[in-house]
């Protein structure tokens, strides 16, 4: 069985690749204590949904990475006109295949 296109299938109406509502997004969101010009990872960061609201709300950069790139191909449409160019990078592949250094990131997020 090919899981990304299972993922892929399964995901295709939904904003979110995770079990969380948009409003405890939101609030999540809202709780945060960053910084403008925070660095931001998203270790499987699916459509970047997450990512992108909050790098829009807190003025950040992000990093997002994801094995899918059907997800990655949404993640740059949707981002489009929503985070200033040059915030956001998208990776494909996995946590154990990207290299980042010792506190590369002031926010790691992992949901779903």
């Amino acid at each position: 069985m090919n899981t990304l296109r299972y993922s892929t299938l399964a995901h295709a109406s939904h904003d979110f690749c995770n079990p969380l509502s948009p409003e405890t997004i939101e609030r999540f969101i809202g709780h945060l204590d960053l910084r403008p010009g925070a660095r931001v990872l998203d270790a499987g960061c699916g459509k970047a949904e997450l990512l992108i609201r909050v790098l829009a709300h807190w003025k950040a950069y992000g990093t997002g990475v994801d094995l899918n790139p059907t997800f990655l191909i949404e993640a740059r449409r949707r981002s489009a006109g929503r985070v200033p160019p040059g915030s956001l990078e998208l990776v494909e592949g996995t946590m154990d295949e990207s290299t980042f250094g010792p506190e590369s990131f002031d926010l790691t997020i992992c949901v779903g």
